[in-house]
């Protein structure tokens, strides 16, 4: 199978910075099959596409991308 097309748009992305900060929660267990490990925060992220018309500079239009990147958790044995 074959498939053609013409190309309709040039398209950049772009990223915010991180905000709405979420701190790792520390969970500490005392099985024996615990593994320690470091948890990281979580945060929100928006990715913009922003989309020209092929060989212009010109902005057509944008679009934009909500993400929310949840935090895992930090794991201490005892």
């Amino acid at each position: 199978m074959s498939m053609w097309s013409t190309k309709r748009w040039d398209i950049t992305s772009s990223t915010s910075d991180r905000y709405r900060l979420r701190p790792p929660r520390t969970l500490t267990l005392t099985t024996g099959d615990c593994r320690p490990s470091t948890g990281h925060e979580g945060f929100d992220v928006d990715v913009t596409r922003h989309f020209r018309r092929p060989g212009r500079t010109v902005l057509d239009h944008d679009e934009v991308f909500h993400t929310r990147y949840l935090p895992t958790d930090t794991v201490v044995c005892r």
